[in-house]
């Protein structure tokens, strides 16, 4: 049975709406924080927005069925088009929706399925090769196993882990309440939209932002079920939980230190650096590779589109693809100089492979002793030996 419009707002309760907004704030202040790169743009962000939309739409429900349906048509159709793991969202909306048997909500989920799929040959037709490389690249990649069996012990799992009991908890001591079905609706989306990205985070390379749909969620879930005061009884409980909350959301932001202070300084050079580098390269007519992300690249006043990427060519290098044999050629022979992060140089599988080579037709240049660098923070410019 759906939330109806006069008891939409208390699915969160008192306790709930109080603690809410502290949370989300100091949660994305954190995310901010964490990561150099994560005020830039990136897929995440319209995922996790597409993601929001669908928790706000089984937690308050449109008083009109058509807006509700058009929206269950079209989330999963934007989300596959950000990111391709956003089919999961359908899946998990599937789940929410099929496990209360509403046939209506079902079949605007199968148009929003043909949508999400109609994608990829729009994308083959506008953008080259999308499948090749999206799709059929991706899964030559190696899974590690193990990875999925240790993401109990990630902090994102951890919060899955208590979010699950509070959702029991819930279940237990409120029966099927308003709450206990917008938790329980909450986790079936969770669980759907997190499963291609778990399988993401499990490849080689996989990074925490893969299991950043299960922060959210397990999140949304604790909020919820603070709300529920049949489940906190006692006067300490309810702060106890809103701080405790706000812990975790804090500790689960990061798994990492966030960048302030020294490090972030270390990196602000580094970037600075590699600015001034493109720039003098171009400015020489030579041209310059840099396996540093885009980001100097743009701010160095480049507008074309460079030719080659490490990420891009690791993909190829993972998969055992033959494409990969014109990207060493350039790499080797086609560019006057290289931009390379200290961290690259030693975790790069692809890199390292072809170290003897690139020793043989690069030389550093900086440092100025010609080591590599010992800092993870650091870099190494190589130049073409004439």
């Amino acid at each position: 049975m759906p939330l109806s419009g006069e008891h939409q707002h208390r699915s969160l309760g008192r306790a709930g709406q109080i603690v809410a907004l502290p949370a989300l704030v100091a949660t994305l202040a954190c995310a901010v924080f964490a990561s150099f790169l994560a005020p830039h743009v990136h897929p995440d962000h319209g995922l996790m927005f597409c993601f929001s939309l669908a928790l706000a739409l089984v937690m308050h429900e449109p008083r009109s069925p058509w807006r509700l349906r058009g929206a269950l048509a079209l989330l999963p159709a934007a989300a596959t088009a950000l990111k391709l793991t956003g089919a999961g969202l359908g899946l998990g909306l599937v789940l929410a929706f099929a496990w209360e048997r509403r046939s209506r909500e079902l079949a605007a989920l199968a148009l929003g399925a043909v949508l999400a799929l109609s994608t990829i040959p729009l994308f083959d037709a506008t953008l080259g090769e999308f499948s090749a490389y999206a799709i059929r690249l991706q899964a030559s990649h190696p899974i590690h196993w193990d990875r999925l069996a240790a993401i109990y012990a990630t902090p994102a799992g951890a919060l899955l882990l208590l979010a699950l009991a509070a959702l029991l908890m819930l279940r237990l001591r409120s029966g099927r309440s308003e709450a206990w079905r917008a938790a329980l609706r909450v986790f079936w989306v969770t669980f759907g939209f997190a499963l291609p990205s778990v399988v993401a985070y499990a490849k080689h390379g996989g990074r925490e932002n893969s299991l950043l749909p299960l922060v959210v969620g397990s999140s949304v879930i604790l909020t919820i079920a603070l709300g529920e005061t049949r489940l906190w009884r006692g006067r300490g409980a309810a702060p106890a939980l809103a701080a405790s909350l706000l812990f975790l959301s804090l500790a689960t932001s990061f798994p990492r230190p966030p960048l302030l202070g020294p490090p972030r300084r270390d990196l602000l050079a580094v970037q600075k650096r590699a600015v001034r580098w493109v720039r003098d390269e171009t400015a020489r007519g030579f041209r310059p590779l840099l396996a540093f992300g885009t980001v100097a690249w743009l701010d160095a006043g480049r507008e074309d589109i460079p030719l080659d990427q490490l990420g891009s060519a690791t993909e190829l290098f993972l998969g055992g693809r033959a494409e990969l044999s014109a990207y060493k050629a350039r790499l080797l022979r086609g560019y006057d100089g290289l931009f390379v992060s200290a961290s690259a140089l030693v975790q790069n599988p692809l890199l390292s492979r072809l170290r003897p080579e690139l020793e043989r037709n690069y030389r550093i240049v900086e440092p100025e002793d010609g080591r590599y660098p010992q800092s993870p923070a650091g870099y190494a410019i190589f130049a073409r030996r004439r």
